[in-house]
């Protein structure tokens, strides 16, 4: 019974050979079909390298322009912060410049200021000097008695004031240079033109001293001062030395 069973099974499952050949038929063309796929498959997969290639090399120069372009700005942010310290320095010296030029200023308005009260303290002096010229003048020139010759100087004894000389307290005016001294004026103009260049400062202190001395027997004496009127070279002024020469 078993075999017969097995027999009908294997009968009723077996192929025909029309479904055998219908089946190699579809395995042949289901073959066909498959391998067509494959190959479309591989070229899309090529065709997608080429664009995963092309993509990959377009990223790694993006990449390379990218490194460049930091590299740039780290160039740049140094040459950014080289101008910065350089402008800072600059800003600096030039604070440094506005304060040396403003000491400066006030050095000049310092010297201004002095400059100023000096010109006034000249002004001032000169304006003194003026009246003691003045003075000195008026004394000089206001003599009432004629003027004394050189032989009434010297015939006159040195503790003595001769009658026609004049001095300068007598005119109630106290020059510094004049206040208690004896003066005289002699006048050269009748001098014969020969020897008037022979009528100075000089020969009549030597002549002056030589013949006071003399008649004193103090070989020290000497005049205090003895000048030329410079409105009237023939005018000599002599001061008189109220005491023995002192060196020094």
């Amino acid at each position: 019974m078993v075999p017969q069973v097995a027999s009908w099974i294997d009968s009723a499952y077996r192929p025909t050979k029309f479904q055998y050949a219908e089946f190699c038929s579809r395995s042949k063309v289901g073959w066909l079909d498959n391998n067509s796929t494959l190959e479309a498959l591989q070229e899309q997969m090529k065709e997608h390298n080429g664009l995963l290639k092309t993509a990959l090399e377009a990223g790694q120069a993006q990449m390379a322009i990218c490194e460049s372009m930091h590299e740039d700005n780290r160039l740049l942010n140094q040459e950014l912060r080289a101008v910065s310290d350089e402008l800072r320095r600059v800003k600096d010296e030039f604070g440094a410049v506005k304060k040396e030029i403003g000491a400066i200023k006030d050095e000049i308005g310092t010297i201004k200021a002095e400059l100023r009260t000096t010109e006034a303290q000249g002004v001032v002096e000169v304006q003194k000097m003026q009246e003691r010229l003045d003075a000195v003048m008026a004394v000089v020139s206001g003599q009432s008695s004629p003027n004394p010759s050189y032989a009434d100087i010297a015939r006159t004894p040195p503790t003595s004031q001769p009658s026609n000389v004049r001095t300068v307290t007598s005119m109630n005016t106290t020059p510094s240079t004049f206040t208690d001294r004896l003066f005289c004026t002699i006048d050269a103009s009748r001098v014969e033109e020969t020897d008037k260049n022979k009528v100075n400062a000089g020969t009549v202190r030597t002549a002056v001293e030589k013949e006071i001395r003399t008649k004193k027997g103090d070989c020290s004496w000497r005049c205090k001062a003895v000048t030329v009127d410079p409105k009237n070279v023939s005018r000599v002024k002599i001061v008189w030395q109220g005491g023995p020469r002192r060196s020094g």
